[in-house]
């Protein structure tokens, strides 16, 4: 397990990213595609009910599919992705 920045471990070999990180940082980490080989489930939180549609989206582009959704107050989700589930 490490701690820290996100984009300091991203390269790390890990079968799972869990990530609590604002929109801004996840869309980020989620534009270098080659840095998530290996990582078969992201769960990614502090997602807004505003941009839950376009995280899923790009998600899927990546060839992840949502295994789960849970919600916070009505306004924040997390996203479980895991690589290649057609869900």
């Amino acid at each position: 397990m490490a701690e820290g920045q996100a984009q300091d471990f991203l390269a790390r070999p890990a079968e799972l990213v869990l990530a609590n990180v604002h929109m801004e940082v996840q869309e980020h980490l989620l534009a270098r595609p080659e840095a998530l080989e290996g990582k078969r489930d992201l769960i990614l939180s502090g997602v807004m009910r505003s941009q839950r549609g376009r995280q899923e989206d790009r998600l899927r582009e990546l060839g992840y599919g949502i295994v789960e959704r849970r919600e916070a107050d009505h306004t924040w989700f997390s996203l479980w992705a895991r690589q290649g589930d057609a869900r």
